[in-house]
């Protein structure tokens, strides 16, 4: 299995660059080229469904062997081209706030087409990790799948609430820590994302763009992935339907988001449908519908979107506000309940990764960011987190200082190659002597290492002393902000 997820990863890389590419060096940026980009992606869906009905008809790399049931190649070719069509249409809901971080940031249309191009293989990743997680979570906990019932119950709720998201890249964890890494300089050239000025690698907003709208699609994999284990429970055929579904939809960026108008309404059938997948997900195998029924209920709760919006007029169509279709009072509740939900969510997820980071913190290396990451976390909804943070965020940045003023004293950067290589043959061996799975503990390594290749860079290759200019607002470079 692991064998495929690299190879597909790797094949995505590979259209990715060839995309970047063509648009960027060509110089291609229109409506009809992105349509052109997308049918391609369509055709290349057709191939690869082909490819996978041979490689699952011969068993090709383990492909279709289970614990749970075998798969043959025609069952394997429907279930990816639904799900594939399941995934595009539910990451439509980024188009809003995708649209918002460009006008935020004011990202040039030439630079954008680049920025979500390359977002798609981080995307992807996520993605990836959050498959793997999902299926060994769900043979090893079977009640797991009423946890993601409750998710896409979640999510339909969230999905009536039609707005587009109000984005501040200063509240942003991942870009905070961005400026403080690197610096940011003006500019909007896709092929100079990262230079080097006054002898320090410094960063343009092409960045920030790229890392806010890869953490949207985080959330966003919170709603498509779970959805997609309505569809099928196989691990490669869900992540290669999103290694096409995620280019396929970034090509169509620019044409949907001229129709958001519309959007607002078919958002409402894409509710319908999430609500369709927790129950297809709590309900027991014996009693999971065929792939054919989850493609007629999509294309049923589509086409109601697309008749709620004929019948709106043509003036609700061409709206572009933050305002509801549902109605102000089922809004107001729908958002009562989210709220609930986001602050025991965000409560779980913090106190879990606060107390990682409280016991990493004798260790060298990601204790201490991976500390306050989880206060941050809990500060966007708990005060007491976020006055901690403020509190002690300049003795935490002292502390680091000195550790990396302490390291670069006593250590040569080469040290970092027997910490991380200790740090990953630890994870390695812990599978062996405890009852841990080898997915958990590369799981648990992940945010381990990229914690100690941070420090280590703070350490021995970020140079001091330079301020960290603002982003600019809307409207500095010379061109009207994003509406």
């Amino acid at each position: 299995m692991w064998a495929a997820f690299i190879i597909i990863f790797g094949l995505a890389l590979l259209l990715t660059a060839i995309d970047v590419a063509v648009t960027s060096r060509l110089r291609l940026h229109s409506r009809g080229w992105d349509m052109a980009w997308a049918l391609w992606y369509l055709l290349l869906a057709l191939g690869a469904a082909t490819l996978l009905y041979g490689s699952y008809d011969h068993h090709w790399l383990g492909l279709g062997i289970s614990a749970i049931a075998e798969i043959r190649g025609p069952q394997a070719a429907k279930e990816f081209l639904v799900s594939f069509l399941w995934l595009v249409a539910f990451d439509v809901d980024g188009v809003f706030v995708v649209s918002a971080i460009f006008g935020r940031l004011n990202i040039t249309p030439a630079a954008r087409r680049v920025v979500l191009a390359w977002s798609g293989p981080i995307s992807l990743a996520v993605r990836g990790l959050a498959i793997a997680a999902s299926v060994w979570m769900l043979g090893e906990f079977p009640w797991v799948r009423f946890a993601m019932a409750g998710v896409l119950v979640l999510a339909a709720l969230r999905m009536l609430i039609i707005r587009q998201e109000a984005v501040d890249p200063d509240r942003s964890l991942f870009i905070r820590v961005l400026r403080w890494l690197l610096p940011t300089r003006p500019g909007n050239e896709p092929n100079a994302m990262i230079g080097v000025q006054a002898g320090r690698l410094t960063m343009t907003p092409l960045v920030a763009a790229l890392v806010l709208v890869a953490t949207a699609d985080v959330y966003l994999a919170i709603d498509s992935v779970p959805a997609a284990f309505a569809i099928s429970r196989d691990p490669v055929i869900l992540f290669a339907a999103s290694a096409i579904a995620l280019p396929c939809l970034r090509s169509l960026y620019a044409a949907l988001d001229e129709v958001r108008g519309w959007l607002r309404w078919v958002k409402i059938g894409l509710a319908v449908t999430l609500g369709y997948a927790a129950v297809v997900v709590a309900a027991p195998p014996s009693l999971r519908p065929t792939t054919l029924p989850s493609l007629m209920v999509l294309a049923v709760s589509l086409g109601s979107g697309l008749v709620l919006a004929l019948a709106t007029g043509k003036a609700a169509r061409r709206a572009t506000d933050t305002t509801s279709p549902i109605g102000a009072d089922a809004e107001r509740l729908t958002r009562e309940t989210l709220s609930t939900a986001r602050k025991t969510i965000v409560f779980v997820v913090g106190m879990a990764l606060l107390i990682v980071g409280l016991i990493m913190l004798p260790g060298p290396g990601p204790g201490l960011p991976v500390t306050f990451a989880a206060l941050a976390i809990l500060g966007n909804e708990f005060a007491w987190a976020k006055r901690l943070v403020d509190k002690y965020r300049g003795r935490a940045m002292q502390a680091a200082e000195r550790s990396a003023a302490v390291a670069r004293k006593r250590f040569s950067p080469w040290v970092l190659v027997p910490l991380i290589g200790g740090t990953i043959a630890v994870f390695v061996l812990i599978p062996q002597f405890l009852p841990v799975p080898i997915e958990g503990a590369i799981l648990g390594a992940i945010p381990t290492v990229l914690g100690q290749v941070a420090w280590g860079y703070i350490a021995f290759f970020r140079k001091t002393g330079a301020a960290t200019p603002p982003l600019p607002e809307p409207g500095a470079t010379g061109e009207p902000p994003e509406r």
